[in-house]
C-alpha cells in the first residue's frame, strides 16, 4: 500500500462515518420559542452543545422561587446546537427580543469593533455586584473578586461584557482501560508519550488500536497541543508575548515582534508534527465530526485524544458505561523543557537522559502539590543532582500551566433589552457559591466560581482536573490575540496556518512508518526536519511581512 492510500483512507473512513450521535447532555428539545415582553421575564437563547441544558431550567426555577414576589420569570427559548459568532449580534439587529444568551465563544475587540456595542456593560450592575444566594441574601464579596485571578477576554476598554459560566480545562484525555491493556502508565513528558506511541503501533496490526484520534474540522482541538507546549517552553511571560508581541513587563510593542517565532517555536513543531504522523491516527481521523472522533477514543479505538473537560458532559449520555475507562490530564510536558533549563548550554550541563529524570521527579512533585523546597531536596537526593531552588520553582509554575481562558463560554445580555436589571441579577445568582456548585453539577464541568465543586465526584476525569485548579502552582495563560498582535490583525497561532497547523502538516503527508505493515522505517529526526523548515517559513514570512510594512 503506498503512503497516500492510508492517508485517502482516513479521509474516506472519516466521510463515510455515522453521525447520528447526540451532541450534548440534558433536555435538546424543551424550551419555548415565544418571546414574553412582560417587563418582568428575561427570554434566554442558550447552546446547548458541550454544555447540556439541565442547568438553565434548574437555574430558572431557584431563580424565580426567589423572586417569586416580585414575579420575576426566565423564558427559556428553545436551545441550539450551537450558537455561531454572529447569531447575537443578528438577533440584537433584529430586534428578536431576546434579552441573554449563553453563548459558546468570547467576545473581545475586534467583535466590538465589527457590530458596535450590542452587549450591555455589566461591569457595575454584575461585577461591582455581590453574588446572590438561592435564599435571597448575598455573599460578603464582589462577583468580580471571586475570579480576579483568572483570564478574562469579555471585557473591552476596562468593561465586562459578558460572565463567564464554565472554566474551560484543556488536556489530553486517555483511555487508561486501553493503555493499561499495553502495560502502560500515563505519560508525563513528550518522551514517555512517544514511548507509548512505539509501544502501541507495534500491535496495530493484531489490536487495531491506535495511539490517536482527533477533530480535524474546527482547528481548535489539535492546536491545544501547542498552545500548552508553548505556555511550557515560554512561560507565562514568554507565552504572553507570543499572543501579544508586546512586553510582558512595559506592555510596550516589541521592536522585532516577528521573533516571537524562535527556536522554541521550532521544538513545539517537532513534537506537533510527531504527533500528526497520520499514521498513528485511528481511520477517518482527519475528517470526522467531534462527536465520532470522541466515541472512536471512548470505545478504546484510541488511546489519546486532545479536548477540554466538557467531553465528559457529552459522553455521560453517548458513553455511559465507558465512563469510568477515562480520565484527562494535563498534555505531557514537552522533554525540551527539561534541556533547555538544565541542559547543555545551561549552567548545569545534564545529559538529556539526566534531564528527563529531572523533569519528571517535578512533575510528579508538582502533581503532589508539594512546595518547590521540597520537590528540590527529593531531586537533590535521588538523582545526584543540585538544583537551584528558584529553577525549581520556574519549573513548577511551568508544569501547572493551563493554557486556555476563563470564558470561551459566557453570558452576555443584549443593550437592547427592557429588561436589563433583571437579567443581571440572574447573573449575581449565577455567579454565587449556590449557582456556580448547581452549574458545575449540572454541565460536569470546572465553574471559575467554584472550582473546588468537582471534588465532589470520585471519577479520575473530575479528580485530575481538580486537583489541576487547585494546584498551588496553577495559572492560567493566554490563548487569545492581544494588544499589538490583534491590532495587527495575527489572531492565529501563525498568521500563515491559522488554527489549522494540523492540516497544514497532515498535508505534508509525513510518516515514520510503513503503511502496509504500520512498522518504524524511518529515524525520528524526519519529525525535527519538516518541523525546521516550516518554522523557518513561518519565521520568514513574518520577517517580510513585517519589514515590508503589512504589519504596521
Amino acid at each position: 500500500m503506498r503512503k497516500t492510500t492510508k492517508f485517502a483512507a482516513l479521509m474516506m473512513a472519516g466521510l463515510l462515518s455515522v453521525g447520528g450521535l447526540s451532541a450534548c447532555g440534558g433536555r435538546g428539545s424543551e424550551g419555548e420559542e415565544s418571546v414574553v415582553a412582560d417587563g418582568k421575564t428575561v427570554n434566554v437563547r442558550i447552546s446547548k452543545a458541550g454544555y447540556g441544558t439541565n442547568y438553565i431550567y434548574k437555574m430558572k426555577e431557584k431563580f424565580e422561587q426567589t423572586y417569586a414576589d416580585e414575579g420575576y420569570k426566565i423564558n427559556v427559548l428553545v436551545p441550539l446546537s450551537g450558537l455561531g459568532e454572529t447569531y447575537p449580534y443578528q438577533q440584537i439587529y433584529s430586534d428578536a427580543g431576546i434579552d441573554l444568551f449563553f453563548v459558546g465563544q468570547e467576545f473581545t475587540k475586534s467583535y466590538f469593533d465589527e457590530y458596535g456595542m450590542v452587549f450591555a456593560d455589566i461591569s457595575e450592575t454584575v461585577f461591582a455586584q455581590s453574588p446572590i444566594k438561592f435564599d435571597g441574601t448575598t455573599e460578603d464579596c464582589t462577583v468580580a473578586s471571586k475570579i480576579d485571578d483568572l483570564q478574562y477576554a469579555n471585557t473591552y476598554e476596562g468593561k465586562y461584557y459578558g460572565l463567564p459560566y464554565a472554566l474551560t480545562v484543556e488536556g489530553l484525555a486517555v483511555n487508561t482501560r486501553v493503555l493499561g491493556e499495553f502495560d502502560l502508565e500515563i505519560p508525563r513528558t513528550t518522551n514517555e508519550l512517544f514511548a507509548c506511541v512505539e509501544a502501541i503501533m507495534s500491535e496495530v496490526n493484531e489490536t487495531g488500536v491506535y495511539p490517536f484520534t482527533y477533530y480535524m474540522n474546527s482547528g481548535q482541538n489539535v492546536s491545544m497541543y501547542h498552545n500548552a507546549w508553548l505556555a511550557q517552553m515560554r512561560g507565562y511571560d514568554g507565552m504572553k508575548e507570543f499572543w501579544s508581541m508586546q512586553d510582558a513587563k512595559t506592555g510596550e510593542n516589541l521592536e522585532k515582534p516577528y521573533e516571537v517565532f524562535d527556536e522554541d517555536f521550532e521544538k513545539i513543531l517537532t513534537e506537533f508534527i510527531r504527533i500528526m504522523d497520520y499514521n498513528t491516527a485511528a481511520y477517518g481521523a482527519t475528517t470526522q465530526d467531534f462527536k465520532t472522533s470522541q466515541n472512536q477514543f471512548m470505545q478504546g479505538d484510541a488511546v489519546f485524544y486532545p479536548i477540554g473537560d466538557w467531553a465528559y458532559n457529552e459522553e455521560k449520555i453517548r458513553n455511559e458505561s465507558k465512563l469510568d475507562d477515562v480520565t484527562i490530564v494535563r498534555f505531557p510536558v514537552i522533554s525540551a523543557l527539561g534541556t533547555k533549563m538544565f541542559g547543555e548550554g545551561t549552567k548545569y550541563g545534564y545529559t538529556a537522559e539526566k534531564c528527563e529524570q529531572i523533569l519528571c521527579t517535578v512533575i510528579d512533585g508538582v502533581d503532589a502539590n508539594k512546595e518547590a523546597a521540597t520537590i528540590k531536596a527529593e531531586a537533590d537526593a535521588a538523582l545526584s543532582v543540585s538544583l537551584d531552588e528558584a529553577d525549581v520553582l520556574e519549573l513548577c509554575k511551568r508544569v501547572a500551566l493551563i493554557s486556555g481562558n476563563s470564558d470561551p463560554v459566557s453570558a452576555v445580555i443584549s443593550a437592547k433589552s427592557e429588561v436589563q436589571d433583571i437579567a443581571a441579577l440572574f447573573l449575581r445568582m449565577c455567579a454565587s457559591d449556590d449557582g456556580a456548585s448547581l452549574i458545575a453539577h449540572e454541565t460536569l464541568t470546572a465553574n471559575p466560581f467554584d472550582r473546588d465543586a468537582l471534588f465532589d465526584y470520585d471519577s479520575a476525569w473530575h479528580q485530575s482536573t481538580s486537583k489541576r485548579l487547585a494546584n498551588r502552582y496553577m495559572k492560567q495563560t493566554p490563548r487569545l490575540a492581544s494588544g499589538y498582535r490583534r491590532q495587527l490583525g495575527l489572531t492565529a497561532f501563525t498568521p500563515y496556518t491559522g488554527d489549522r497547523t494540523g492540516t497544514k502538516v497532515l498535508e505534508l503527508e509525513l510518516t515514520r512508518y510503513d503503511d502496509y505493515k504500520l512498522t518504524p522505517v524511518k529515524d525520528v529526526s524526519i519529525y525535527a526536519t519538516a518541523a525546521k523548515t516550516l518554522a523557518e517559513t513561518i519565521y520568514t514570512n513574518a520577517k517580510n511581512a513585517w519589514e515590508n510594512g503589512q504589519w504596521k
